[in-house]
């Protein structure tokens, strides 16, 4: 059975200008062009693909939050600061109870 991977249209282009890279229709500059990448990323990715086929393509931040996500905690000090100081301020971040 083979794993589905979920691919943005960006990273299917990538996994494209790869193989093209390693069947030697395109050389490593072409390439790092093409992608807007420089040289040493190309490399950093063409060894990743080569290890783990498309996989190693693939984002591995997606579906995890971001570094400069605040916790839940900071943004419901601050709604209920808001409600309590400035009732007629209406923030537009939505408001979930």
């Amino acid at each position: 059975m083979k794993d589905i991977i979920i691919m943005s249209n960006r990273e299917l282009h990538r996994v494209e200008i790869l193989q093209k890279l390693i069947d030697k229709q395109l050389i490593e500059p072409e390439a790092a062009e093409q992608l807007s990448l420089s040289v040493r990323q190309i490399r950093r990715l063409k060894k990743a693909y080569k290890a783990n086929g498309a996989k190693g393509v693939v984002s591995k931040k997606r579906g995890k939050p971001s570094n400069h996500k605040y916790p839940d905690a900071v943004k419901k000090l601050s709604l209920a600061y808001i409600q309590e100081y400035y009732i007629d301020f209406k923030p537009t971040l939505p408001v979930k109870n």
